[in-house]
């Protein structure tokens, strides 16, 4: 088994021909959100989040984005 720990200086690595990219993203807890590419299409996935243009940013042009939020 490999694994691929994500340290605050590299966020992204490729797998059997998929980038996997992940960024930190404000929350109560470290919460990271992660982008999938391969043959041209992507996948974006986070947990519920407050507002930051980072994540706009790295969202933009997604295929696909699924966000899982909760309220207590």
């Amino acid at each position: 088994m490999n694994i691929k720990d994500f340290t605050e200086d590299k966020y992204s690595f490729e797998l059997d021909g998929v980038k996997i990219t992940s960024i930190p993203v404000p929350h109560t807890i470290p919460t990271y959100a992660y982008r999938f590419d391969a043959n041209g299409q992507s996948v974006v996935v986070s947990g519920d989040l407050t507002y930051t243009k980072n994540f706009v940013t790295f969202a933009k042009d997604a295929d696909i984005l699924v966000i899982d939020g909760m309220n207590h």
